[in-house]
């Protein structure tokens, strides 16, 4: 890609479009592979969740929610603004 080189580690299957739905993924590539991975004014990330057969998703989701803003509350403290 450009001017960079990769290893291939692994392919999918050919159906597998990736992990959010309506967002179709051709390529993964390893976190540190992305610039903002190591700024410390820059935070992004996503969390999938696969759930057994009649788990209720409100209380994951609540626990994912409440996780998330505590992690952006702690950030916020070593903000520079």
């Amino acid at each position: 890609m450009g001017e960079r080189v990769f290893e291939i580690v692994g392919v999918g299957p050919e159906r597998f479009t990736g992990t959010e739905t309506g967002i179709v993924t051709e390529i993964f590539v390893p976190t540190m592979m992305h610039p903002a991975a190591v700024r410390d004014d820059s935070t992004w990330h996503r969390t999938l969740a696969r759930l057994k057969p009649g788990v209720d998703p409100e209380p994951v989701r609540a626990k994912l929610h409440a996780t998330s803003r505590a992690f952006e509350r702690e950030r916020a403290k070593g903000s520079r603004a």
